[in-house]
């Protein structure tokens, strides 16, 4: 029954527990109950009759002791007077022979005493509190009320056998029992993994695995295949032509892969043509022989007739193997137009039309693909095909395939001669041979200046040929009269007629005379799993089949071309789980993810039944399913054969007890088992199934075992080989045993008392410090926890005679020794162990022991890295303690005090100068005589303005702190709209240390320290001064009174006429999952719970109170408080994933959240510093001025620049990892950018859900962020627009629907932002939004972007790319390109970034600087509009005889466009050049000035200062290049008085520039 240690109030379990101790009456509620189980381990501890106490501490024993707690129990004579005291048994059989014990908590434990001669009364067993678990320990007790005596025994509950399983990470899963409120973490199982994305050459691929409990999955990368992949067997519609195959030459051709743009090399290719004139009719026929006889199944001879002219077509054919030719014609009426047939005179006489209609086509091309495929004559033709006219395999374009399959089949065409002749054929023939193998003979081709396959030579008796008869002017076949059609197709698919009959096995045909019974079609036989559902009739129109009639079988009409086809369907059972669900199988073994009550379950698929815990009603258990019929499934896992309604049934919730048989079988039911847990009722049968008689000729029978005073009693119940017996509440565990012995009756056994010093001693049980065993025991002995040396040695010695009897060395898990009264095992009976014999020992025991455990200093220890015993604070050190690993000594070391004090801190000893009676500060108090107060000086802090001798003394406050001041509650309220950075404590000070006061109309100008990025961030308007004056608050920043921030020294210096205390501040911006919260029910608790985990966590608080006092919140309400807050506080990256809440066990309340923590103490302040540092920077150059939108974009594409996708960084998951390390998941990313927003003065929130992986296209978990922009939200997806070298705009601001295309949002439980503008879309904002590709609009993007274009393709995208691809030519024809130029795209989404620029040309140039040879000289060359340098290189070069380094730069292949050229040096002052490149190289030279000269001589010189001091006195003034030279102070672009000073002071020699 394992409790977990929680701040939840035990008065009421105090008082029930003071009864038992000193009353001695049996409680109910000895075990408590609905303790959480979060936090450190709790059991509890009972002894009747005993007083309990906590050793060497004062904290009072209240029922429960936290593991490895060491407690007392001690006797308590006084309730049991005229009894002698025999010995204390535990609930689980141990014995302790001494009233007063010490006990090792490891375990629920519960202890009555026993005395000599007392034989209790005692009722029924009855249950106590059994735990809120299934699995708890149920604890039992019955009573002797007359003589005030009590047992107690515990037992082992069922099993969790209702649960469900919740995804948490990506590691690991929470498993949560239905019936009770258990909980357990553990990790993923995870099955052997499906391919889900075949890798490709440019792409990985994804192998996915299934958790088999939760359902979770985890994807694996599949290396790219680094192979292009073009299509298997490529259509002519697959190429892309080069050069045309025209007139019968070879043209070329190339395939492009089907996964890039990569183009494979030319082929060549040609088209074979068959000769005829525009406007005439073409007459070929085509004979084909065979070497087989007519009745062999291989015989394909034939001979076939064409007439061919553009309005008509005559086809014939007649088969050596049949006795009819079948002839066809068309003639073009457009769509629609019939397609007669005649076999022979089968359809009647001349007179009467012997042409019947069989199909129907809209276009010559479609009446040959008819005649060229067996669609219309079915089995008709042997061959592959039923026309060999423009066959591919066999007729006239069979010369064609050989040679365009490629040089394989190529190479095998040898040309043995030309200009030959074969009759029928009027041009000159070539004649190739064809060798398939290396040996047989090769197939002879004849073929015409036009590729045509002429003519056939396989083999003897096996040729075909192809002959031009004639060509005429007219058409020689009239159409057919329809009005006297009588015969139409009829083909029945998957069905059957009764008139099917010869011709209608090939092409269907009947007759209006036709009766109804020979017209009848039937569906066939449906196969195993399947059912007749309908006929669906072809419509020659819009060319698909289409739903007909549902009658089985039915007679249609005859009066036009009828095509049937019997459809049939899978076969689906309806099932319906009560009190469950069942689960799909989706492979060997595995199961579909889905649950389903009710649904349809496909033929042949087998499902699994499971029970619902959440339905299993209060007091009951599971039992089995049952049908419909209440008759009872004999298995869960079946595949259904018919509709079924499966119902789980209940049974009493049983209580189990374990029923063990020792050398014997338990059997249940005819099932054997070694032993178990049995519900209360069940008959066992214990069964003696071996024999010792040969050493045990007596079998004693089956016994009871107790362990009493003597160690093991037994008590005989059965002398039969087979028992049987009823479980019932009494029954107890683990104790019939199946004895022999070599006398008749039992022999009495010894008993060992055992005292453990310096530890605790266990016979399998609970760790006392004195124990009974009986002779052939094993114990164990561990350390004392208590004792900080480690023991290194148990030495056993006789508690009598002191003598030594056994040693044995210490380990990590204590010690064994087998405690035995005779070392040889004889005069002991022989029934300790199995089939009842003893066990045996190496030596000798007495019956008293003492078991003393031995310590020993080292004498060189071997320190661990030690634990944090004393958190160190502002006002005093910590401590660390150390523990040697051999011996267990222990050392301790401080932690030195952070440098921050109290403001009212003592200048002298740094004690709290607040009188003693004020409790607003909890630091030690000062000690001096003379108390100096306060203690920091700003290091630059500096007043004018002011008499002499006053001093500026600034004590800096961290708003974070947590600390108590007197006035910082003023502060927070006069900062409302604020959030407060840092407070400053000014006040001025005379020499004396006496407070000075500004008089009436006096000012001071006073400097303050406030770190560069605070001075750049209130020079950029995010953030201000607040003065809190006596007339109210004064802003000092952008907009507001005047402030000036010196970015180079970190101060900023402003005027003020009164002091005490000044405010760093940021403009507040609205927590987004706050707001949120307070639309929800219950409000003021939630808002309460939500302020104080904020505060909490900021402050490392180890417990956070989260009850109000009033308005109670529940479980799930926490977790809705903890999600939102978790969403808007990004900043506060310590803090773990886990936390517990502990609740009020009355009102299932919550009263406190536990959370856990990543960092702490002083790696949690270097963290915080490189945090705050690393936001500076990214904030640096974000103005006021700036709108929002331009403030977003800035922050997003440096978080693209700054993060690298990295899922192993430790800090991948927090916004840590993003700003300060760089590597980051999307959830570090959306963190991230989350908390610079709202340093920026905007608004967002964390959005969760599922996106489809840009790279692999499979969906995963994936988190983003909503952005209010102007007071309307959109989504923006950091992590997919960043991709590598490229920075996408593809998820930048984009609506619900947008964004909706490829991520799917998880729900929360309140309301999240409503997406629904497109105004601040990037490509609304920017254009380049197009439906579909536009020539004149792609054009004018690329010469906007000299070359490259972002565009947003809402239509169809592969169709977009396309025309891109097409339209290359004329594009770069539109920007004028005139010579070769380079063209392509990167994709992300929607999103197309175009380029398409001139062949690269050079720049290039000279350098002229100076300084140091060592120091390197940087190029860069940046494209306008980009933030990353397109060339670059580092250069160096040898100093000249006049001190100056000349060095050359050269970028080739630079595109076309408009460039910054950047040249820098250590020491130098950076210059910039716009440079444009267009088709001719070019060339710029650059000269860069060292700092501070002015003149470019290399030195700076008095001439450079009085330059400088002409420019500030506005004499002469500096631009350009010149002016940031002279500007050596602060850089901040004006030269002043300072500047010039600084120059001279270095051209003097006083103080250096650099």
């Amino acid at each position: 029954m394992r409790k977990q240690r929680k701040s939840i109030p035990k008065r009421l379990l105090c008082l029930a527990l003071s009864a038992v101790l000193l009353l001695c009456i049996l409680p109910v509620g000895v075990f408590a109950k609905g303790v959480d189980s979060s936090g450190a381990a709790e059991y509890i501890v009972v002894a009747h009759g005993a007083q309990i106490a906590f050793e060497n501490t004062t904290e009072v024993f209240r029922g429960t002791a936290p593991a490895n707690a060491v407690l007392t129990v001690t006797l308590d004579e006084s309730l049991f007077s005229g009894k002698t005291f025999a010995c204390w048994r535990s609930a689980d059989g141990t014995e302790i022979h001494k009233k007063s014990f010490r006990l090792l908590v490891d375990r629920d434990a519960a202890f009555y005493p026993m005395f000599e001669g007392v034989t209790g009364n005692f009722g029924e067993w009855e249950p106590l509190v059994k735990g809120k678990y299934c699995d708890d320990t149920v604890a039992f007790a019955r009573s002797d009320d007359a003589q005030g005596l009590v047992e107690y025994k515990l037992y082992r509950g069922g099993n969790h056998e209702n649960c469900s399983y919740e995804r948490i990470d990506d590691g690991s899963h929470r498993k949560t029992c239905s019936d009770c409120s258990y909980t357990e973490v553990s990790n993923h199982w995870w099955d052997a993994g499906v391919v889900t994305t075949e890798a490709a050459h440019l792409t990985d691929g994804v192998k996915t695995y299934t958790c088999s409990y939760c359902g979770a999955k985890k994807y694996e990368k599949i290396e790219r295949s680094n192979q292009h992949s073009f299509p298997l067997y490529p259509k002519d519609s697959d190429y892309i032509i080069d050069e045309p195959a025209v007139n019968g030459k070879p043209g070329k051709r190339h395939l492009k892969c089907t996964a890039c743009s990569y183009e494979a090399e030319q082929s060549e290719y040609i088209v074979s043509a068959l000769p005829g004139s525009a406007g005439k009719v073409q007459h070929f026929t085509y004979e084909r022989t065979s070497p087989y006889s007519s009745s062999s199944s291989l015989n394909q001879a034939r001979v076939e007739e064409h007439y061919i002219s553009d309005k008509a077509y005559y086809y014939s054919v007649k088969k050596a193997t049949s006795s009819y030719r079948f002839e066809f014609l068309w003639f073009d009426h457009g769509r629609h137009s019939p397609v007669y047939i005649k076999a022979g005179t089968r359809y009647g006489t001349a007179e009467s039309n012997s042409y019947g209609v069989v199909a129907y086509a809209d276009s010559r091309e479609e009446f040959i693909r008819m005649i060229n495929s067996s669609h219309m004559l079915s089995g008709y033709d042997n061959g592959r095909h039923s026309a060999m006219l423009t066959s591919e395999y066999s007729g006239s374009r069979y010369f064609e395939k050989l040679w365009n399959e490629g040089t394989y089949t190529r190479d095998k065409l040898i040309k043995v001669n030309e200009n030959v002749t074969r009759p029928g054929w009027n041009t000159p023939l070539a004649v190739y041979e064809y060798k398939t193998g290396s040996s047989g003979r090769p197939t002879t081709l004849y073929v015409d200046e036009n590729n045509v396959c002429v003519y056939q030579y396989v083999g003897p008796g096996d040729m075909m040929e192809l002959k031009f008869t004639e060509e005429m002017d007219a058409f020689p076949f009239s159409e057919p009269d329809r009005d006297k059609i009588t015969w139409y197709g009829y083909q029945v698919t998957d069905g059957t007629y009764a008139a099917e009959g010869w011709d209608s096995l090939y092409f269907g045909m009947i007759s209006e005379e036709t009766d109804d019974e020979n017209r009848t079609v039937r569906p066939y036989d449906a196969k195993d799993g399947q059912y007749f559902s309908h006929w669906e009739k072809y419509n020659f129109h819009t060319k698909k089949y289409e739903y007909y009639t549902d009658a089985v079988s039915f007679t249609p009409s005859v009066s036009d071309v009828t095509r049937l086809k019997a459809v049939f369907k899978d076969r689906y059972y309806h099932i319906k789980v009560n009190g469950g669900y069942y689960r799909v199988s989706v492979g060997w073994n595995k199961w579909s993810d889905e649950t389903y009550t009710e649904g349809d379950v496909i033929y042949g698929k087998e499902i699994r039944l499971s029970s619902d815990g959440s339905m299993v009603p209060e007091g009951k258990q599971t039992d089995v399913f049952t049908d419909k019929d209440g008759n009872r499934l004999d298995s869960y896992t079946f595949v259904p054969e018919a509709d079924g309604e499966y119902t789980m049934t209940y049974k009493d919730k049983e209580a189990y007890f374990e029923a063990n048989a020792r050398n014997g079988v338990v059997k249940m039911n005819g099932e054997a088992f070694s032993g178990g847990y049995f519900p209360i009722g069940a008959q066992i049968t214990l069964t003696s199934e071996s024999s010792d008689s040969v050493a045990y000729p007596y079998f004693i029978g089956w016994c009871r075992v107790q362990y009493g005073m003597t160690g093991e009693e037994y008590t005989v119940v059965s002398a039969d080989a087979v028992y049987t017996a009823t479980v019932a509440d009494n029954y107890d565990a683990n104790r019939i045993v199946a004895v022999w012995s070599e006398t008749p009756t039992l022999p009495e056994k010894a008993r060992h008392d055992i005292t453990a010093v310096k530890g605790f001693v266990s016979n399998d049980g609970v760790y006392v410090s004195d124990i009974r065993v009986v002779s052939g025991s094993y114990v164990r002995v561990v350390r004392d926890p208590s004792e900080t040396l480690l023991v290194q040695t148990w030495i056993a010695t006789d508690a009598d005679t002191g003598a030594v009897i056994e040693t044995k060395t210490a380990n990590d898990y204590g010690a064994y020794f087998n405690i035995s009264a005779q070392a040889d095992g004889k005069g002991d009976g022989k029934y300790g162990g199995k089939g009842g014999k003893p066990g045996e020992g190496d030596v000798s025991y007495p019956p008293s022991i003492i078991i003393t455990g031995e310590t020993d200093i080292c004498s060189e220890h071997t320190w661990d890295s030690g634990i944090v015993t004393k958190e160190p604070n502002y006002a005093a050190d910590g401590e660390k303690t150390f523990t040697c690993t051999v011996c267990g000594m222990q050392k301790t070391e401080p932690i030195a005090k952070p440098e921050r004090y109290c403001v009212h801190a003592c200048k002298s000893c740094g004690g709290c100068t607040l009188p003693a009676s004020d409790a607003s500060c909890g630091y030690e108090r000062c000690t001096c005589v003379t108390p100096q107060a306060p203690i920091l000086h700003n290091k630059y802090g500096a007043v004018s303005g002011t008499p002499d001798g006053i001093v500026l003394t600034v004590v800096e406050i961290q708003a974070d702190s947590g600390e108590s001041s007197p006035y910082l509650n003023y502060c927070l309220e006069a900062a409302e709209g604020y959030e407060i950075e840092t407070i400053y404590d000014v006040s001025l000070v005379n020499s004396d240390g006496s407070a000075y006061t500004l008089a009436d109309g006096e000012t001071a100008t006073v400097t303050l320290d406030v770190g560069k990025g605070n001075a750049q961030a209130i020079r950029d308007g995010r953030l201000y001064v607040i003065h809190i004056a006596t007339t109210g608050r004064e802003i000092y920043g952008v907009g507001h009174k005047p402030i000036t921030a010196d970015t180079e020294n970190g101060t900023v210096t402003f005027e003020t006429d009164s002091f005490s205390p000044f405010l760093l501040v940021e403009r507040s911006t609205e927590y987004y999952g706050r707001s949120a919260l307070a639309s929800l029910p219950n409000k003021e608790a939630l808002l309460y719970a939500y302020d104080q985990i904020v505060s909490g966590v900021e402050n490392g608080a180890e417990s956070i109170g989260i009850y109000d006092g009033t308005n109670t919140i529940t479980q799930d309400e926490i977790k809705t408080v903890f999600d939102a807050y978790r969403r808007d506080h990004t900043e506060q990256f310590w803090l773990g994933n886990a936390y517990s809440v502990t609740y009020d066990p009355s009102t299932s309340a919550a009263v406190s959240l536990v959370p856990t923590y990543i960092l702490s103490g002083t790696a949690l302040a270097t963290a915080k510093a490189a945090f705050r540092a690393a936001v500076s920077e990214m904030l640096d150059g974000i103005t006021s001025s700036m709108s929002e939108f331009e403030r977003e974009k800035l922050l997003h594409d440096r978080l693209a620049v700054k993060v690298t996708y990295d899922g192993t960084a430790a800090n991948a998951h927090n916004s840590y990892g993003a700003i300060v390390e760089g590597k980051a998941v999307c959830e570090g990313y959306a963190e991230a950018f989350q908390y610079l927003l709202r340093k920026a003065g905007i608004q967002s929130f964390i959005m969760t859900g599922v996106s489809n992986n840009p790279s692999t296209g499979t969906p995963e978990g994936h988190a983003w962020n909503a952005v209010r922009i102007d007071g309307k939200y959109y989504h923006v997806d950091t992590t997919w627009d960043d991709q590598g070298e490229t920075i996408f705009y593809a998820y930048f601001n984009k609506s619900d629907a947008a964004i909706g295309e490829d991520h799917t949002i998880h729900a929360a439980d309140y309301a999240l932002p409503i997406c629904n503008s497109d105004t601040a879309d990037y490509f609304f904002v920017n254009g380049g939004r197009l439906p579909a590709f536009d020539l004149d609009a792609v054009a004018a993007l690329l010469a906007n972007g000299n070359g490259t274009a972002r565009i947003y393709v809402t239509g169809d995208k592969e169709a977009f790319v396309s025309a891109f691809t097409a339209n290359a030519s004329a594009l770069a024809s539109r920007l004028g390109y005139t010579g070769g130029c380079r063209y392509g795209y990167a994709n992300l989404g929607r999103e197309f970034i175009l380029f398409l620029t001139p062949v690269g040309v050079t720049v290039s140039g000279s350098i002229t600087c100076f300084g140091s040879e060592a120091d390197r000289i940087r190029v860069e060359l940046i494209k306008a509009g980009e933030t990353v340098a397109a060339h670059q290189s580092e250069l160096t070069d040898s100093q000249n005889a006049d001190a100056s380094i000349q060095a050359r730069y050269s970028f080739s292949a630079v595109a076309a466009g408009t460039y910054t050229l950047r040249v820098s040096k250590n020491n130098h002052v950076t210059r910039e050049y716009t440079i444009t490149v267009g088709a001719e190289a070019v060339t710029q030279n650059v000269k860069i000035h060292l700092l501070g000269d002015i003149d470019g001589n290399g030195t700076v010189t008095t001439m450079d200062f009085m330059r400088a001091n002409s420019h500030a006195r506005g004499v002469t003034l500096l631009t350009d290049y010149a002016l940031k030279c002279a500007d050596v102070v602060g850089t901040d672009g004006k030269v002043t008085t300072m500047d010039a000073m600084r120059i001279n002071a270095h051209a003097r020699g006083t103080a250096k520039l650099w």
